[in-house]
């Protein structure tokens, strides 16, 4: 099963699901060798683009099944680096003034055209390693920051996942299915990294939740979106909504007729569902 931290958009974004040009975008598969929930119960992202804008995300951990948890970062416009991410594993007491259990910084650029994934082990080795700026612990040692374009390897061959993780990190398919993964996930900021492009604007409806399965949107204001989806799993609308930045309104299921947008029986948004309306507000 596939479990999807954020997507995080490098300069300006409109998926409208309709481009033919293929994706350029790197996904950061994420494990850990702590025990989870017992010991580490969150993963946090930092990431910034050229400009040095920061986006920040993180995933809430509740089962051993969680591993390994996939944060996509998309290239759509601009330069195609240095993107510069910090991941950390959090330990679960939340009374600590820093959680970090332990983090790994790694730098790299897009390869145009290419879905390419990146293994991110949080290893307990490297809990007390302290490493210079322009290094980072991995396995329990020190090494450059920097990531060859070589380390970068294509999404539809995703590594075995060890300490207890699944070694399917879940069916690949088409290498552009990957990053529309529409799982659970908290984005707490879901602003744009600008990777030397022209200001992209507002972030439209499509722009924050176009990724989704099956995508259709039904209504956008400047405020809020309304659209129907099918996960890749079943997903609750208050999960869904947070994927793009904003927050549960309303929520319903899809009408049995041929007409996606159309509204049925009034649900929970905390209430998962396999094929929801989502009425998303920020």
């Amino acid at each position: 099963m596939r479990h999807l931290v954020a997507l995080l958009v490098i300069s300006s974004w409109a998926a409208s699901g309709c481009s033919t040009e293929p994706r350029t975008e790197v996904l950061l598969v994420v494990s850990t060798d702590y025990a989870v929930p017992a010991e580490v119960s969150e993963f946090s992202v930092m990431a910034s683009g050229p400009n040095m804008q920061i986006q920040t995300a993180g995933a809430v951990l509740t089962d051993p099944g969680d591993l390994p948890r996939t944060l996509a970062l998309v290239h759509q416009g601009g330069e195609l680096g240095p993107i510069d991410v910090t991941i950390a594993a959090l330990v679960a007491d939340s009374t600590l003034d820093d959680r970090r259990m332990v983090e790994r910084r790694v730098v790299f650029e897009f390869q145009r055209g290419r879905t390419l994934q990146l293994r991110i082990d949080l290893d307990r080795a490297c809990a007390d390693v302290t490493c210079d700026s322009d290094l980072t612990c991995e396995a329990g040692v020190c090494r450059p920051i920097d990531i060859e374009p070589s380390e970068l390897t294509p999404w539809p061959d995703p590594p075995a996942m060890d300490s207890g993780v699944p070694e399917d990190a879940g069916d690949a398919g088409d290498a552009g299915d990957a990053a529309d993964a529409a799982l659970d996930g908290m984005v707490e900021d879901s602003g744009v990294l600008d990777g030397g492009g022209e200001d992209a604007g507002p972030m439209t409806c499509d722009g924050r939740y176009g990724s989704l399965t099956d995508y259709s949107l039904c209504v956008e204001s400047p405020v809020g979106c309304e659209f129907y989806s099918v996960p890749d799993t079943v997903a609750s609308c208050d999960s869904i909504c947070a994927l793009g930045g904003g927050t549960c309104a309303e929520a319903f299921t899809k009408h049995a007729g041929s007409n996606v947008c159309r509204r049925d029986v009034p649900i929970s948004c905390d209430l998962p569902d396999d094929d929801p309306i989502c009425v998303c507000a920020w």
